[in-house]
């Protein structure tokens, strides 16, 4: 499916299998994609600002300069995900798997990782880079 550039501002996509669909440069601020699959897609660019992504599957997703800004991505999978340059600014990845996440020039200021599995840079490198580890 290719969804390039479009907006889709608040929309519910809970559950949805939306795997390998193109939503480059598209505007999903405050959409809901509670446990949906999102695998191998291609959200580069993406707003997704205050999006609910609780639980949600993006393993190999492209989300290379992505908006996640407080985003809720509590209990999500990103293994092999590329977050390059993605602004996570206040977003919740508790509990998250990062499991060879690329967080190569992440925005991290306020993002919360408590308990986040797999975690690819140090602890030290996260909090210079502004992250948070609390409850």
């Amino acid at each position: 499916m290719d969804f390039h550039d479009q907006g889709f501002a608040s929309i519910n996509l809970n559950g949805a299998d939306l795997s390998e669909v193109n939503l480059i440069d598209s505007k999903l601020k405050s959409a809901t994609l509670e446990l949906a699959n999102l695998y191998g897609a291609s959200l580069m660019g993406t707003d997704l600002t205050e999006a609910n992504l609780h639980y949600t599957a993006l393993k190999y997703a492209n989300l290379e300069n992505a908006i996640l800004k407080n985003s809720f991505m509590e209990y999500a999978y990103l293994d092999r995900a590329d977050l390059q340059r993605a602004d996570l600014t206040n977003a919740s990845l508790r509990y998250a798997n990062l499991e060879c996440v690329d967080l190569r020039g992440t925005i991290m200021n306020g993002t919360n990782l408590y308990e986040t599995f797999h975690l690819p840079i140090t602890k030290e490198e996260a909090m210079d880079r502004g992250a948070l580890f609390f409850v």
